[in-house]
């Protein structure tokens, strides 16, 4: 089986799994988009007093942030959760006799669940568009770059966090709490932080490619985008991508000397 094939059968897993379970997925859509308006218009409520349609560049720019953090929530949960559903039904050991390396398979797993949360995503988005009146003008072409950009972090962090689960097992709330702490991070400039608390949410993912898409919101057009920016977005994934790797590998290493592969 070719690794065009393996990722296929993942797609069509993910795929199907959504299709098989309609009230589950229509679910999901109704909570996230509950989610959002009440954080987005109980904030303003909050800080202005008010429930008055904010203005359109405003809502834009949440909607942008919500929207890649929807992605990352599925992304990043895929990994740990495929580890934590084999080893639970005693099959985990059976992915190491597979012809591909078990990072590969992840791999592939975090593509599928990435291609199921767009399919998701889009009447979400739209949803979301219509309810607040904003305005989204991005260069599609440009906004992929972002986003594909950024998916090369979060999948490094799924490692990190998959590493975690092949010692741990189940990390439950753990994983929550990483959520939800990406969600702040996508719904609140950095510029309203304080200056330390900006040079750490700089370093974490989703914050830079978020910010990236505001500035591409704002001006509207590709070439507002500082070069220097995207430069810290690519180092930025591909120093996550490279740490979750190497930790997961220590992680199998750790998992097999003490025996943990097939301890639930």
């Amino acid at each position: 089986m070719g690794p065009l094939t393996a990722l296929q059968a993942e797609i069509k897993l993910a795929l199907i799994k959504m299709r098989r379970y309609p009230l589950q997925t229509l679910s999901s859509l109704i909570v996230l988009y509950i989610l959002f308006t009440g954080l987005f218009y109980g904030s303003r409520a909050i800080s202005t007093g008010d429930l008055l349609p904010p203005s359109e560049g405003l809502a834009g720019q949440a909607i942008v942030g919500f929207f890649l953090w929807y992605l990352a929530l599925f992304a990043i949960d895929s990994m740990s959760q495929a580890i934590g559903e084999e080893a639970q039904t005693g099959t985990l050991e059976q992915f190491y006799l597979a012809r591909w390396d078990f990072a590969v398979m992840l791999f592939f797993r975090f593509l599928a669940s990435l291609v199921a949360s767009m399919v998701m995503a889009i009447p979400l988005f739209l949803l979301l568009k219509l309810s607040t009146g904003a305005t989204t003008r991005l260069d599609p072409i440009w906004a992929l770059l972002i986003v594909g950009t950024t998916t090369v972090g979060l999948c490094g962090f799924g490692y990190l966090l998959a590493g975690l689960t092949l010692l741990f097992k189940r990390l439950g709330n753990a994983i929550s709490i990483v959520q939800f702490g990406l969600l702040f991070l996508a719904l609140t400039p950095l510029e309203r932080l304080s200056p330390p608390l900006q040079f750490i949410a700089s370093t974490l993912p989703l914050a830079q490619g978020v910010k990236l898409l505001r500035i591409a919101l704002d001006q509207g057009s590709s070439l507002s985008i500082p070069l220097l920016q995207m430069l810290l977005l690519i180092a930025n994934s591909l120093a996550y991508l490279t740490i979750g790797l190497l930790w997961f590998r220590r992680a199998e290493k750790v998992a097999r000397e003490h025996g943990l592969m097939s301890h639930y």
